[in-house]
């Protein structure tokens, strides 16, 4: 009796310790969001929705073994079984949904940046926004590699676009990082 109200007592302060954590300060001000920054929110959960329905549709329709590695040549040298649709998918979805929804709290988005009291505002807005820009690029990532996996298990000549887009999405994700630790950098200094 005396260990489960415990328990319960520790279980309910951890839900309010993180429910404090979530709720914004008195501080800290709302972010301005534009249409621009709505359309890529829509974008994100459209992704989203893809990556689960495609993850699903080849676990269902897959037969012969998933390949899970692939070496310069793009030649796959890890199989899997099927569920490795699932679990890439599920990781796809979990991954960019966690970037859709920080893009939503300035704070949760770590810029090596100084943040300026006067042009916090301003810097959170552009924070925000390249963070919605990411969620795009992951979300896209992901999906070329369940479509490179798939291709790879078809023996589908489509596999080499599947590999330069995936290529791509990666190399603007760095871009993007790069560009938005500069940029929002250069906000704070005037």
């Amino acid at each position: 009796m005396f260990k489960t109200d415990l328990r319960k007592d520790y279980v309910m302060s951890f839900i309010r310790f993180k429910l404090h954590f979530l709720q914004r300060s008195s501080s800290e001000k709302s972010v301005v969001v534009k249409g621009i920054d709505r359309m890529m929110e829509v974008g994100g959960i459209f992704l989203i929705l893809l990556i689960a329905l495609l993850s699903i549709a080849f676990f269902g329709d897959s037969d012969r073994p998933v390949p899970v590695h692939f070496d310069a040549g793009l030649h796959a040298d890890a199989w899997g079984d099927s569920f490795s649709y699932l679990v890439l998918g599920g990781f796809g979805v979990l991954i960019t949904l966690l970037c859709l929804w920080a893009s939503r709290y300035p704070r949760f988005i770590n810029l090596p940046v100084v943040m300026h009291p006067e042009t916090e505002q301003m810097q959170n807005f552009m924070k925000c926004r390249y963070a919605r820009v990411l969620t795009l690029l992951i979300g896209l990532m992901f999906l070329s590699l369940l479509l490179l996996c798939r291709a790879m298990q078809l023996e589908k000549a489509w596999a080499g676009v599947a590999s330069v887009c995936f290529d791509l999405f990666l190399l603007g994700i760095l871009v993007i990082v790069v560009v938005a630790s500069i940029h929002v950098q250069r906000l704070g200094r005037r």
